[in-house]
């Protein structure tokens, strides 16, 4: 007896939707070009489609920033775009975190680039290493709050040309 994969039918239809908008656009446009289209391709098919969702990232208990998923579909599938001629060395590890920061356990990265491309990334919660405080247990302090996205910092390290967004962690991606 055969198992059927997690979203198995939402990924299909994500992936079909993909294929549509590679064969009416194809390689060149900017990204949000692929992602308001994808989004509109998406909706035709009746999907529910959240464009840019924000996902809290927590350490020890502590908000520490947001990041912004490209598309998530019927509350089940993170779907990440990328559309440069190559595909960027870490977009797999973004679409990685993207899984371990929420409670969405299939990923898609769409690559529409020269030639579509996609890969499919599933993080099951039980794999999920995370602080074991819940965010309504976490501190509200101001200080704790201000930091809200990646880029942004408290002490100007953005202005003074350092990066203050976390690096990624250099493990193996399951």
């Amino acid at each position: 007896m055969a198992t059927k994969l997690l979203a198995h039918d939402i990924s299909e239809s994500i992936l079909d939707a993909f294929y549509e908008v590679y064969d009416e656009l194809g390689f060149g446009f900017l990204e949000y070009v692929h992602v308001a289209a994808m989004v509109k391709e998406l909706k035709l098919r009746q999907h529910n489609v959240i464009r840019e969702e924000l996902a809290p990232v927590y350490f020890k208990g502590h908000l520490l920033c947001t990041q912004r998923i490209d598309i998530v579909v019927d509350n089940a599938v993170i779907v990440e775009v990328k559309s440069s001629a190559l595909m960027p060395p870490n977009a797999l590890r973004q679409l990685h975190n993207y899984l371990h920061a929420t409670d969405y356990e299939v990923g898609l990265l769409l690559h529409f680039g020269t030639e579509p491309k996609f890969y499919r990334r599933i993080l099951t919660n039980d794999r999920k290493y995370r602080s074991s405080l819940a965010p309504s247990a976490l501190s509200t302090s101001p200080a704790d709050q201000q930091l809200a996205h990646p880029g942004e910092s408290r002490n100007g390290d953005a202005a003074a040309g350092k990066d203050p967004s976390p690096q990624p962690i250099q493990a193996p991606v399951p």
